[in-house]
């Protein structure tokens, strides 16, 4: 499937999307309320997510005080009726102590818009709604392990523009429904 050309630097498409909470999330709303939002596409079936979230959830017990916290949007196709997929995801954020909201986007139409392709995969969101990151959560140069997200949440924070704006992310391809 063909991502959208979303690049850092254009604005965000807002969503409204249902939680495992059972209430519906709309990110202009945590816009509102954040100086700075991490949408991370992830989906609890990826082996991969599993050590992502130990670094996801130390960055939202850092920055959430500052004003910043991070969504997380399953987007990956599913056979399952939505509230068993809703079910599913809420077992596996009780038994990973998920600190975030964690959303779903059924249609996939938010993940196209974002142009998302993996899980994990993050776009850092500033206050006024335009994408400033996107990419991986981690990743290396050369043999060093680089936290390229949580340094550009920082410079987030700070009101600089993140040295990396971009890195590929990697991680499971999302699946996608065939069009």
């Amino acid at each position: 499937m063909a991502s959208s050309d979303l690049r850092v630097g254009c604005y965000a498409p807002d969503f409204e999307l249902p939680g495992i909470d059972g209430a519906v999330h709309h990110l202009r709303q945590y816009l509102m309320r954040f100086q700075g939002v991490g949408v991370v596409f992830l989906s609890y079936d990826c082996a991969l997510v599993l050590p992502a979230l130990q670094h996801l959830m130390a960055i939202q017990q850092e920055f959430l005080p500052s004003g910043f916290t991070l969504i997380g949007i399953d987007a990956n196709t599913e056979p399952q009726p939505l509230s068993d997929r809703l079910d599913a995801m809420a077992t596996f954020a009780r038994q990973q102590n998920l600190s975030f909201p964690y959303v779903r986007d059924e249609t996939q139409e938010v993940a196209e818009a974002f142009g998302a392709t993996h899980s994990p995969e993050v776009f850092l969101i500033d206050q006024s709604g335009m994408i400033s990151y996107s990419g991986s959560v981690w990743g290396h140069t050369g043999e060093t392990e680089q936290p390229f997200l949580r340094e550009a949440i920082a410079a987030l924070l700070q009101g600089h523009a993140p040295a990396i704006h971009y890195t590929p992310s990697y991680g499971c391809p999302l699946q996608w429904r065939a069009r």
